[in-house]
């Protein structure tokens, strides 16, 4: 029996393995109860039945099965009786009344046959047929345990053991392709397989029917791709055939697998060594190079692969190489004068070789290859008179120009200090740091350079601490997204800074949790048309994280919808003051100017329709709004309204005198906001800087210092995207999707516009999608399984279209819809 059934068999076996006592046996408490009880009740069914099961449960069959016996033609249609003697019967090696009682058990109800585990029973009777060499009775009863589970791979496998055994290969296959389908992954089911197909194949060999024999060993190799004997008999039947190229190439490929047979590697030997040799005579010498040294390999004291193999060296050039193959062959072969002549030629064709490649390289001023040949000749002849005199002359050259060499590199080393030193002004210290280490590759020697990197990486040191410091302080007071400038920071100078990524990341998701309920809101109030409210909310949004992409857009749309609806409002109100409905065209002027207080045209109309109406009434709103705007700090709108006033009434003491202290309350903010920029920018708090400048030009448009600032610290800002971008490429590279999205989020947060971190997104998506695709293709492919183990093999094909609908190319969907189509063949295309 095949060594895999003898595994599957071991459970079987327990069913048939225990021996039947002799009903001398003295009987036990239960039996001796059961039996007395018997004796006053002789008619009890029950007791009769649990005196059986009890005599059954000591080992004792014979009696079991007497005592059932008497109790069976009442009772043969109860399923327990029925199994209970087949399990007996089976203990007995009454093999055929056991496969009785078992059928009978199956016949008597659809789900009997599962819930008894007749498949274990009809397994342990087909081992037993098995033993008797009852193969056919076998073969029916692993049938019957196939009805009930389909799926049991152990089955399948015996079954093929069988047909393998009657000489039936093709029947065997069946089953092995279908355990193989129920347990695509179990490497021994391949293996058999594989080995069914080298058998047949060896059987054509024998009888010399190689085209047979190379389409059964092609079966082999294309279902287990290590199949060792596959490929030696594949690379066999090429050298028969005088298809040299199509043997190398197997023989080749199996000396690169371990081969532990050792009739294998005995084989391959000679075959081997011939088709080398005639490469090597066929003035193929780099083919045959390689497979002697291929057999080398597997054969180290080979000395016959060993001298051809130096011949091979020789004609390809390889004089060195061919050299050391000569002497190592005649160590153990001294006298073999054609190998010591071989030698004598091989030094010569060296030494010619390596002089003239000393003195090209010579003639070329490069003095190092110079050296070296030279030194290849001076190995095999010492006292070689012109080698020794190029030698020197090469020598005194090359130390020449190394010197010549060391100078330009201490002049580079001057250069990149210089720089380096301006970096460090600028306090671009992780830039300096990266020149200085390219700088320390380039000269070692530099004490310089190494003195300076210590005290850049010192420095860097300090200015992560004072970031991380800074950091903490601004979660302190809520400021995340400083914090997270800070954190930035700290990860430019130091990719791997744990502390800064947690950080980082704490940080985004408590400025998450702040702006999200904002965006939500604002969100909300767009839907509701109430842009201007919505407006204010992306504004303070923007104050909180001005980089805040969905905030700049619902800005923007908010903006958008303001102007259309005042030029909507603004022209309603211009319709019916032209037809004289004064008190609606009143309430439209007064709509646009909320969306737009201090639009000229609506001021103005407005003041006229005032007017008209003879009322002055928003000169007095106007004054009263500006009013309001002063004393909320909103200096820019105080400014405007005042001015609104004066354009109405360019006499209006009240709206004088506010404009003035507005304009000096401005004056004096947008100073200290200055002064404060300028501070944050000296301490490299960029962040800040962007978000004063902004605010500064709120206030001031024109403000050129202002906008100097923003620019400088934009660009500084800038500098920290390239880390998110160069580390979120690799986390792209290396598949790690969710780290590449948070990366190039990151990247894009602090530059929104930036192409290459939207392109990787969209990349990322893809990748995502295509994720997707193959977790169907798995779940349709498992699905068709299901339903092929089932019998349900039109559902099946239907979930393997739906596979090669995804996959095209799936060999597996396809190789199984094959065995699907024949499966229904063989049913009647059922």
């Amino acid at each position: 029996m095949n060594i895999h059934l003898l595994k599957i068999a071991a459970v079987c076996l327990i069913l048939i393995a225990t021996p039947s006592f002799a009903s001398s046996l003295q009987d036990s408490k239960v039996v001796g109860q059961y039996r007395k009880a018997l004796e006053l009740n002789p008619s009890d069914y029950g007791l009769r039945y649990s005196l059986g099961l009890s005599l059954l449960q000591d080992g004792r069959y014979d009696e079991a099965v007497a005592e059932l016996n008497l109790l069976y033609p009442q009772r043969k249609e109860a399923p327990d009786i029925n199994f209970n003697l087949g399990y007996a019967y089976l203990q007995l090696k009454n093999n055929d009344k056991a496969y009785e009682m078992f059928s009978k058990v199956e016949s008597l109800g659809s789900d009997f046959g599962k819930k008894y585990h007749l498949e274990t029973a009809f397994l342990g009777l087909a081992i037993s047929y098995r033993q008797e060499g009852l193969n056919e009775k076998a073969i029916t009863s692993l049938n019957k345990a196939l009805s009930i589970d389909p799926n049991n791979v152990k089955i399948h496998l015996f079954l093929a053991d069988i047909y393998l055994k009657l000489g039936n290969n093709e029947k065997a296959l069946d089953y092995l392709e279908d355990a193989m389908t129920i347990d695509e992954d179990n490497e021994d089911i391949v293996s058999m397989i594989s080995n069914t197909h080298n058998r047949v194949g060896l059987t054509y060999l024998a009888n010399k029917q190689y085209l047979e024999a190379r389409q059964e060993f092609s079966n082999a190799l294309e279902i287990d791709s290590s199949s060792l004997y596959a490929i030696y008999y594949l690379g066999y039947l090429e050298y028969l055939e005088k298809n040299t190229e199509a043997a190398a190439y197997h023989l080749e490929k199996l000396t690169s697998l371990k081969i532990e047979d050792e009739n294998l590697k005995k084989g391959l030997k000679p075959l081997l060594f011939n088709i080398g040799l005639y490469y090597i005579q066929s003035n193929q010498p780099q083919k045959g190079l390689r497979l002697m040294d291929k057999l080398l390999a597997l054969f180290p004291e080979y000395s016959k692969a060993l001298y051809y193999s130096a011949v091979a060296s020789m004609e390809t050039g390889a004089y060195a190489e061919a050299i050391e193959k000569l002497e190592l062959y005649l160590k153990d072969s001294p006298d073999d004068s054609k190998a010591s002549s071989r030698l004598a030629q091989t030094y010569e064709k060296a030494v010619q070789e390596s002089l003239e490649k000393g003195q090209l390289a010579y003639y070329r001023k490069d003095f190092r290859i110079a050296l070296l040949e030279l030194d290849k000749v001076l190995a095999v002849s010492e006292s070689h008179e012109k080698a020794l005199k190029l030698r020197q002359l090469a020598a005194a050259e090359l130390e020449k120009i190394e010197g010549e060499e060391r100078e330009q590199v201490l002049k580079l080393i001057s250069l990149t200090l210089a720089e380096v030193g301006t970096l460090i002004k600028e306090e671009e210290f992780g830039a300096a740091r990266d020149k200085l280490i390219e700088a320390e590759k380039i000269a070692p020697f530099s004490r310089e350079v190494k003195n300076t990197l210590e005290m850049v990486s010192a420095r860097i040191a300090k200015e992560i601490s004072k970031n991380l410091k800074n950091a903490d302080m601004s979660i302190g007071r809520k400021d995340y997204f400083v914090a997270m400038q800070h954190y930035r920071s700290v990860i430019a100078l130091e990719t791997d800074n744990s502390k800064a990524k947690l950080g980082l990341d704490a940080a985004g998701k408590e400025l998450d949790s702040l702006i999200t309920p904002l965006l939500n809101k604002a969100g909300l109030l767009m839907k509701k048309e109430s842009f201007l409210a919505s407006y204010e909310i992306y504004e303070k949004v923007l104050k909180i994280d001005p980089a805040n992409e969905d905030a700049m857009s619902g800005r923007e749309l908010s903006r958008t919808k303001i102007d259309s609806l005042f030029k909507e409002y603004l022209s309603m109100a211009r319709d019916y003051a032209s037809v004289d409905q004064h008190s609606l065209a009143s309430s439209y002027y007064k709509r646009a100017l909320k969306l737009r207080p201090g639009d000229e045209a609506a001021l103005r109309e407005s003041a006229q329709l005032d007017r008209k109406m003879g009322r002055v009434s928003s000169v007095v709103i106007l004054l009263k709004k500006s009013n309001n705007a002063l004393n909320k700090g909103k200096l820019n709108n105080a400014i405007a309204g005042f001015s609104d006033v004066l354009k109405l009434e360019p006499g209006n003491s009240a709206a004088k005198s506010g404009l003035k202290k507005a304009k000096s309350q401005r004056l004096k903010k947008l100073s200290n906001m200055i002064a404060e920029a300028d501070l944050f920018f000296e301490e490299a708090r960029y962040a800040e800087v962007i978000g004063l400048g902004k605010k500064i030009i709120a206030l001031d448009k024109r403000n050129t210092k202002a906008q100097n600032l923003l620019h400088r610290a934009s660009t500084a800002v800038d500098s920290k995207v390239t880390p998110y971008l160069k580390k979120g490429k690799s986390s792209f590279d290396s598949g790690n999707m969710d780290e590449a999205i948070v990366l190039f989020q990151k990247a894009l947060k602090a530059d929104p516009g930036n192409q290459l971190a939207k392109r990787y997104l969209s990349k990322v998506d893809y990748k995502k999608k295509q994720a997707t695709i193959a977790k169907a293709i798995k779940k349709n492919y498992l699905n068709g399984l299901d339903a092929y183990t089932k019998g349900r093999y039109k559902l099946a094909m239907d979930e393997w279209v739906k596979v090669l609908e995804l996959e095209p190319a799936h060999e597996k969907a396809k190789l199984n819809i094959g065995k699907a189509k024949r499966k229904i063949a063989a049913m009647g295309g059922g």
